[in-house]
């Protein structure tokens, strides 16, 4: 590629950034709200660079599509909760996925123009505009099967080492999940029983956590687990 088509595409992909920043910071954000909401917009601009510089943007964005419920952003949200992303929304995501795309498109657009001429750079360019947020975000959907499927492979023996400790007297249920997640420290399912011990120290029972972890995880062999879980903490 000659040097000054190079060029050409560079300077017209810095322009359309430019131009995006420009609209999104004079539309301005506005000031924090209050409590955990603004300490999770804060928390938010740390941990994604297209939050912090486009946030008006993706925040109107996000209102928009909270406007029109889907069954698209319904799964997104339930991947999300599988995975434990933190901070975001399932509207916040699919809209800053929305944004990477659109800057991804104007780079592509120009330099297929440089390339091939404008009408090739307007068609790729939408390409990959209206197509890259469901290769961004059809990520999500293939880590949350895997962290199911690694969660059932590793329950069998989660569930041989609680039974033992419980027909042993040798702990509560809080303890054998404790037990349990160190046993699996660093795997998804260590992962899960954390998540239902933390929601068990912030004061919810363990039996509502664990029918969460069912609900959140919809495996048949996790349903057995809680249930066989579950009533042997009922019945003492």
């Amino acid at each position: 590629m000659p040097l000054s088509l190079l060029l050409a595409a560079a300077v017209t992909g810095c322009a359309a950034a430019a131009a995006a920043y420009l609209l999104t910071r004079l539309s301005g954000a506005g000031d924090d709200p209050p409590g955990a909401e603004g300490a999770r917009l804060r928390a938010l601009r740390g941990a994604s660079p297209t939050f912090r510089v486009f946030e008006p943007t993706v925040r109107a964005l996000a209102r928009l599509y909270a406007g029109r419920p889907s069954a698209r952003l319904a799964r997104l949200a339930h991947q999300m909760e599988v995975l434990g992303v933190p901070h975001w929304t399932a509207e916040e995501l699919a809209a800053a996925k929305q944004v990477e795309a659109v800057l991804m498109g104007a780079g592509a657009a120009a330099a297929a123009g440089a390339l091939f001429g404008p009408t090739a750079g307007l068609v790729l360019g939408g390409f990959v505009a209206l197509a890259f947020p469901y290769l961004l975000l059809n990520t999500l959907k293939a880590q949350a099967e895997e962290h199911v499927r690694q969660v059932r492979v590793r329950l069998p023996y989660a569930l041989d080492l609680m039974a033992l400790m419980l027909e042993a007297g040798a702990g509560t249920l809080h303890e054998c999940l404790d037990r349990a997640g160190r046993e699996h420290a660093g795997q998804p399912l260590g992962d899960e029983f954390r998540r239902v011990l933390f929601g068990v120290e912030k004061g919810v029972k363990a039996t509502d956590m664990l029918r969460a972890l069912d609900r959140r995880l919809a495996d048949p062999d996790v349903k057995d687990l809680v249930l066989t879980v579950n009533t042997a903490e009922e019945r003492g």
